[in-house]
């Protein structure tokens, strides 16, 4: 009788999403990559499938269902208080060292009231009489030292960009859906174009990132104000 109400409440689920139903016993079946990413026609779904995800989405993001999420997030909130940083943060390091230090390094150039000294030159023009650097001397190692800080930020943004993998902001959304009416052939090659473009950028961000991060490192002692 359980088994029996089981089968049914599998076959109304797939009803609802509008797909073909697929008993649990069922061998595994590969699809075609279009498939995965909905109807390569773009046929609109049903209303019964809209109304189904919309509820769906609806009560799991609802905080009152989700209990075990307040109790994460009033724990991470915790651990940021008494420690700066949550558990979250050591999943991947390196990612949230890329969302952190953009913005710590900006607002570190930002509220500066030094520059470090290897940033100044050593010719005699640019040193007054004290042996001190002058105007001109202050101006050139001020402007050195935000083009530097401006490069490790390049370099951790670079980064990140370089993990997102897709490079939305320059290429536009990644074509997921092939268009009505293209052929296969075609779409495959716009695709792969779209490849070739990404990995480009992809090389382009790794030499920014290790130009930053080599200077993140031969400065990291200066990185205080």
């Amino acid at each position: 009788m359980l088994q029996t109400l089981k089968n049914l409440l599998r076959r109304v689920d797939f009803y609802l999403r509008n797909e073909e139903y697929c008993p649990p016993s069922e061998s595994y079946v590969m699809h075609d990559l279009d498939e995965l990413f909905g109807d390569p026609n773009n046929n609109p779904d049903p209303l019964r499938t809209r109304v189904y995800w919309a509820i769906r989405r609806f009560w799991k993001n609802h905080w009152l269902c989700n209990w075990d999420d307040v109790y994460r997030e009033v724990k991470f909130a915790y651990q940021r208080v008494v420690r700066g940083w949550d558990d979250r943060a050591v999943w991947s390091i390196d990612y949230w060292l890329d969302d952190k230090m953009p913005d710590m390094l900006r607002r570190l150039k930002e509220t500066k009231h030094g520059t470090p000294f290897d940033m100044f030159p050593t010719e005699p023009e640019y040193i007054d009489e004290d042996g001190n650097a002058n105007e001109a001397g202050w101006k050139i190692a001020n402007a050195r030292w935000e083009e530097t800080l401006d490069k490790m930020i390049a370099g951790f943004e670079a980064s990140r960009r370089v993990k997102d993998l897709t490079y939305v902001e320059e290429l536009g959304e990644y074509p997921l859906h092939r268009p009505k009416g293209m052929p296969k052939d075609e779409w495959k090659a716009l695709q792969h174009e779209r490849y070739l473009k990404s990995e480009e950028l992809r090389k382009r961000d790794e030499a920014i990132f290790k130009e930053g991060m080599a200077l993140f490192a031969e400065h990291y002692w200066s990185l205080w104000d």
